[in-house]
């Protein structure tokens, strides 16, 4: 526990000690994930920071909501290994999140892209090893789903350009379940997407089929300059 008071102190007393800066990286094993965002929230305002207006780019391993609203220029945000929990500040001016190594859940995602108010450019999510249950088995609400991911990014169908989907390392049984991917949020409708990675166990293809054939998975695609696929 003193390594991790240490350890928020110190990024504490950094970030109020060069406030200008562009680029923030959080990745200590010694802070306690559950109090650091609390601890900022104290800490910043008694350190005289009201404002990063030069942050560009913040990549975290565990959440921290003060530096977000105190960010509002951020246009990158990097998240590795730790939960998105309610509420997270606005971000307008985000363009490119990147989530690595976390088992997401939709509940995280949607936390997370509500507050995604501008025009989203790029999503990345790279899974995880899953963790939540060493069994291998997860509540069905908890399941990361294609048709889930898809919804909560369709109202960014008109700005995201980038999508890539590497769910390889998920233990989930069906997570490309077609009945989850409703007419209205199809990936057909993402016209704007320039690259599109996707691994083959979150294609959706009817039941019956071993895998997906090339004229169901074009008629579920918009137009895009590149696709690639990574195999389980």
């Amino acid at each position: 526990m003193g390594h991790s008071i240490i350890s928020m102190e110190l990024v504490a007393m950094l970030i109020a000690q060069l406030p200008n800066l562009e680029l923030i990286r959080i990745r200590n094993p010694f802070i306690y994930e559950a109090g650091f965002g609390p601890f900022l929230a104290e800490s910043l305002p008694a350190l005289n920071v009201s404002s990063l207006p030069f942050l560009k780019t913040l990549g975290i391993s565990v959440f921290t909501p003060s530096i977000l609203e105190l960010a509002t220029n951020l246009e990158v945000l990097n998240i590795q290994s730790c939960s998105i929990p309610r509420p997270v500040p606005p971000m307008p001016n985000l363009k490119v999140v990147r989530i690595a190594n976390r088992a997401l859940t939709e509940e995280h995602l949607q936390n997370l892209l509500s507050s995604c108010t501008g025009n989203l450019r790029v999503f990345v999510y790279l899974a995880a090893i899953d963790t939540l249950d060493t069994r291998g088995y997860r509540r069905s609400s908890d399941r990361f789903r294609l048709g889930g991911a898809v919804s909560h990014l369709y109202p960014r169908r008109h700005s995201l350009q980038s999508l890539h989907l590497d769910l390889r390392a998920e233990n989930v049984a069906q997570i490309r379940d077609i009945g989850d991917v409703r007419p209205e949020s199809r990936l057909k409708s993402f016209t704007t997407l320039e690259n599109l990675l996707l691994s083959t166990n979150v294609v959706p293809f009817p039941s019956g089929q071993m895998a997906p054939s090339l004229d169901s998975l074009g008629e579920r695609l918009p137009p895009v300059h590149r696709i690639a696929s990574r195999c389980t």
